[in-house]
């Protein structure tokens, strides 16, 4: 195939949208976010898309960089927050992280974190220059460039430093494919298969900024938090769109009378939402894209069919997560709501056990503090 396997249209929407954790009055809901890279295929995704408040605002949008769309959270509502910023995060200036880059030995982390904590480029070239074999710096350079070729480069070069890590394959897997090099793609997401590890380092990336930020001049907690809200998942876009591709080809051979190969394509898009969905302390970002992912390639299939050796059908597992999806909507805003009026401490408790536990459990973890509970 010449072109590539979907149009660039569902790309085009999914880099317009601000990923965010948590909502805030004024912000768009995150279970709505996250199907927003998708045409409403169920009576919610209608009602959100119609119900959804408009004027988003980025809050880190002043101190991420320029070609960065995604982010995993914005500030909530608390005294923290009235404390920090209204609505953006001062960039911390270079000036003032000269002396910690140089406690840290200009380490990667120590120029990682800086980097994330003032958007100087010349921090990120630096990271290269000295540390080209750290996946990590990989990782960052391969979202830091709008050349195709240099960002496959780096991809390359991030799959050989951390050869048991999936998501590299399925990064190069989306670059080949839109390229219209659909044969190297599946290759890609074959070997992805094959992988044990998924890694995109954001726990490692916060601490980095949390450090950077403290010694910036914000408090522990202050530095805590925002350098957990301002933290990117640029991945994810990429991973919908590997998803949604397969997808879209599995339609083609079923419109082609290739049964068996359109089947072929389903199971891995699954495999993919699965892995997604599933993933040891994820993001709800990373969960809610998982689902997202399978319930295309669900609704590609049968609905009377069997669910793999569940009991389920494919329209029982469709039904189930839907159920979950707005299982999560409830407690996004009830979390929301109460860490509103948290005290600072406990605002830092939170993104503590974001890190340690995932956002889902953090959650929850907020709603076991409210004395209505």
């Amino acid at each position: 195939m010449k072109k590539r396997i979907i149009g660039v249209a569902i790309i085009a929407v999914s880099v317009a949208v601000c990923w965010i954790r948590f909502t805030r009055p004024g912000s768009t809901p995150i279970i709505a976010q996250a199907e927003q890279t998708v045409s409403p295929d169920s009576e919610l995704d209608r009602h959100e898309a119609a119900t959804a408040p408009t004027g988003l605002e980025e809050a880190s949008a002043s101190s991420q960089p320029a070609n960065s769309k995604f982010t995993t959270n914005q500030l909530v509502y608390s005294n923290l927050y009235s404390r920090v910023a209204s609505g953006d995060i001062p960039q911390v200036s270079r000036e003032k992280l000269e002396t910690y880059l140089a406690q840290s030995r200009r380490s990667v982390e120590a120029l990682l974190g800086a980097f994330r904590a003032s958007n100087d480029e010349a921090l990120l070239a630096e990271a290269k220059e000295k540390f080209p074999d750290d996946p990590r710096v990989q990782f960052a350079a391969a979202f830091k460039t709008d050349s195709p070729e240099e960002r496959k480069q780096w991809l390359e070069k991030f799959k050989q430093s951390d050869p048991d890590n999936a998501l590299a394959n399925y990064l190069l897997a989306d670059d080949y494919s839109k390229a219209g090099q659909s044969e190297q793609a599946l290759q890609e997401i074959r070997a992805a298969a094959t992988k044990g590890g998924f890694e995109n380092y954001l726990v490692d990336f916060i601490q980095n900024a949390e450090e950077a930020y403290q010694a910036g001049g914000y408090s522990a907690a202050e530095a805590k938090t925002i350098a957990s809200i301002a933290a990117l998942l640029p991945e994810q876009a990429r991973l919908k769109a590997v998803g949604t591709d397969l997808v879209e080809l599995a339609k083609r051979y079923q419109q082609a009378g290739d049964e068996t190969s359109a089947q072929a394509m389903l199971q891995m898009g699954l495999d993919l939402g699965h892995r997604l969905d599933s993933s040891p302390q994820t993001t709800l970002i990373q969960e809610l894209v998982g689902i997202a992912i399978e319930r295309l390639a669900l609704n590609a299939m049968n609905p009377i069919d069997p669910y793999g050796g569940t009991g389920q059908t494919v329209n029982d597992r469709l039904d189930a997560l839907t159920a979950r999806r707005k299982g999560y909507q409830e407690l996004t805003r009830e979390s929301s709501r109460l860490l509103e009026s948290m005290s600072d401490e406990d605002v830092a408790h939170y993104f503590d056990r974001v890190r340690l536990y995932g956002d889902v459990a953090a959650m929850r973890w907020v709603m076991n503090q409210s004395p209505q509970q």
